[in-house]
């Protein structure tokens, strides 16, 4: 009981570092077990560092890649010599292909994924190990107890997603780094400001979803420092030009995003528009519709937190595993609107809103991993805590 009410520092100074490598140890051997076996997604399509599958539009960022190619090498021809046009089949290259965001498929290009997976797979490896060790030494400084700590590190969800290849776990890092950042009162007005805009243009060219990072920097940019009156025109002026931009680059995503979310998927065995519709027959058709609606909204936030059935074919025991984290992320949601502060409840409300709007599951909620999770130990241990002094009183 002593482990589970107490938030207090941990009995050993350092005893975050062994946490530390002891995670990174059990990635690396989770990922050398999937070179031996291979590892089926919900589709059994089998993931491993040594071949080129991912359960998550990698198809999608492959020919995403092909048009990169193809509009970088018709400027390299129009720039230097019309004569080499020859070595791209599009020399038309005013079509630039910014849907799905640069960054990944440029990254796919670089490290050829498609011949040799495993040096992408081995970045991440590392990428992951780097992130679980920033998490943990960043909710050890929150004084959490080893034993959540090494809970922390043992998380199924983020293991997958250090397999999968897919934009997710990058975006996560640049997240991660985000929310470090707006939660940190340590740095100047200049640092803050310096590190949101990198971290903020670094999401929005790997995800769409960065978007929602953008308009959370530019809140907490105007809202959390004072400017003189012609810099804060300037900096409002440069909010609403930039927005215009996004929306137009990846609006689509979002429409198509939530269509196939209405169309493609259930909640739980019912189609989004259902919901909207009414799904308790035997109530009064308002109050069923409301009903229906707030029903929706916290079943997204079980499936954002990873419990969910699944898409396609997979283990009973795997979908176990994977759903385990909900029982400490999905509290964490609740627990961090009843008791963080405005600017992290606002930060996540902006967050989940795009996210909400269409098939929420647990690849899009490793980027805040660390704040919910922080949350979710807060919740358990206020609860074991205030049973165990119930119990002692009576």
């Amino acid at each position: 009981m002593k482990v589970l009410t107490k938030i207090s520092p941990p009995n050993m100074i350092n005893i975050w570092i062994y946490i530390v490598i002891i995670s990174i140890i059990a990635r690396f051997l989770v990922w050398t077990f999937a070179i031996f076996y291979p590892i089926p997604n919900e589709t059994g399509l089998l993931i491993s560092p040594i071949l080129p599958n991912s359960g998550i539009d990698l198809n999608f960022y492959l020919s995403e890649t092909i048009k990169y190619k193809n509009y970088l090498l018709s400027i390299y021809n129009y720039i230097f010599s019309s004569s080499l046009t020859y070595v791209t089949n599009d020399p038309n290259f005013s079509d630039v292909p910014i849907s799905p965001g640069p960054i990944f498929p440029v990254i796919l290009i670089i490290s050829n994924f498609i011949n040799y997976p495993w040096v992408l797979s081995f970045l991440y490896l590392l990428i992951s190990s780097y992130l679980i060790y920033i998490s943990i030494k960043w909710l050890n400084k929150k004084n959490i107890h080893w034993f959540w700590l090494l809970s922390f590190g043992g998380l199924p969800v983020p293991f997958w997603y250090m397999l999968n290849i897919s934009p997710d776990l990058i975006f996560s890092l640049v997240v991660t780094l985000y929310i470090f950042v707006i939660t940190d009162t340590r740095d100047t007005i200049n640092k803050h400001i310096y590190y949101l805009l990198i971290l903020c243009f670094l999401s929005i060219l790997l995800k769409p979803n960065g978007i929602s990072l953008f308009i959370f920097s530019s809140y907490f940019i105007l809202f959390n420092y004072s400017f003189n009156r012609i810099l804060l025109v300037f900096i409002i002026f440069t909010f609403i030009i930039l927005s215009i931009g996004f929306i137009y680059f990846y609006g689509n995503y979002l429409i198509s995003y939530i269509l196939s979310s209405n169309e493609h998927r259930t909640f739980f065995g019912y189609y989004q528009k259902e919901y909207f519709i009414g799904i308790y027959d035997f109530l009064p058709k308002i109050v069923d519709q409301l009903f229906s609606i707030i029903s929706l909204a916290i079943i997204k936030l079980i499936y954002f937190s990873g419990i969910r059935p699944t898409y396609g074919d997979t283990l009973n025991l795997f979908i176990i595993i994977r759903s385990s984290a909900g029982l400490i992320i999905f509290p964490g949601i609740i627990w961090l609107f009843i008791k963080a502060n405005n600017n992290i409840r606002i930060f996540t409300i902006i967050f989940l809103i795009p996210i909400m709007l269409g098939l929420a599951q647990e690849r899009y909620s490793i980027p805040i991993y660390p704040l919910l999770y922080y949350y979710g130990v807060l919740f358990y241990s206020n609860s074991f805590k205030s049973i165990y002094n119930i119990a002692k009183f009576n």
